[in-house]
């Protein structure tokens, strides 16, 4: 999977868990509503639990972003070692180039 696939696949999933979590929100507010005779304490707790999960989902599928993102950066640089012991200045002046753009642009972060 290519990385513009991977923070396109990590933004539609964060938008998944925003809007999930909005739910949560919702219906912990309706549920927390003292005139609302379905509200207990476990609903609540339980909406509590199910976004708390999905803010470390999002938190765990960040951080893979940035890995990736690093990953990316240090490929190109073993590229351009291995390709200039072979001979190829052009070619690893390439990837010492695409190393120092990669490290120009921070990987993306979803806002929430």
């Amino acid at each position: 999977m290519d990385e513009p696939d991977v923070v396109a696949a990590v933004a539609r999933r964060r938008k998944e868990i925003a809007a999930r979590l909005e739910e949560l929100r919702t219906r912990r507010r309706r549920l927390a509503d003292p005139g609302t005779s379905r509200s207990t304490a476990a609903d609540v707790e339980s909406a509590e639990r199910s976004a708390l999960a999905a803010r470390h989902h999002a938190e765990d599928a960040r951080q893979r972003v940035v890995q990736r993102h690093e990953l990316s950066v240090r490929r190109h640089l073993e590229a351009a070692a291995v390709l200039a012991a072979a001979g190829d200045q052009e070619a690893a002046a390439r990837h010492r180039a695409a190393a120092a753009a990669a490290r120009e642009v921070p990987p993306p972060v979803f806002e929430e």
